[in-house]
């Protein structure tokens, strides 16, 4: 079993057991796909060194963001823009809270951008 698998099995169940709309089911799903794409491609922009040891993108930073989503108010998530913003929020935090350096984060931010734009058009 991969990892998208395992979200996305989270994020199916969760999208059920709290009535979300089809809309937003539909995007919580597409989802996971996104995470995983961002987290391959941070895992070979941010490595760790000696100085910068604690820089590493792990399984931990997907299950800090999927955990984030799920305390949402999802009554209140009724379109796709509303869930890709809080996701998106969610995403940022995640993957950028523990990089120190300014140019880690931007790098991250922008890899975070780039495929929300794909992913949203």
């Amino acid at each position: 079993v991969d990892l998208e698998s395992i979200f996305g099995s989270i994020m199916r169940q969760y999208a059920a057991q709290e009535k979300a709309t089809p809309e937003v089911t539909k995007v919580a799903n597409a989802s996971v796909s996104v995470t995983m794409k961002i987290f391959e491609q941070l895992m070979h922009i941010i490595q760790p060194t000696s100085v910068k040891f604690h820089h590493t993108v792990s399984v931990r930073d997907i299950s800090r963001l999927y955990a984030g989503v799920i305390r949402l108010h999802w009554d209140e998530i009724t379109t796709r823009e509303s869930f890709v913003r809080l996701w998106k929020h969610e995403a940022e935090r995640a993957f950028t809270d523990k990089l120190v350096e300014a140019t880690d984060a931007q790098a991250a931010l922008q890899i975070i951008n780039l495929n929300v734009s794909e992913w949203c058009g």
